[in-house]
């Protein structure tokens, strides 16, 4: 992901990322799951920008 996106703009350190696409979405990847069933959680979705 880092080779695509770039470093990460949140890592938690206990197997959360979040990247910034070139197309202004936002994906989110978490470990999940356990050692004997290992699994990863896969959640994309748009930028928004704030408005003043």
């Amino acid at each position: 992901m880092a080779a695509a996106y770039g470093k990460p703009i949140k890592d938690d350190g206990k197997g959360e990322q979040m990247f910034i696409a070139r197309d202004h979405r936002v994906i989110d990847l978490a470990s999940t799951g356990s050692n004997k069933n290992p699994s990863v959680r896969i959640a994309v979705g748009p930028v928004f920008q704030e408005t003043k």
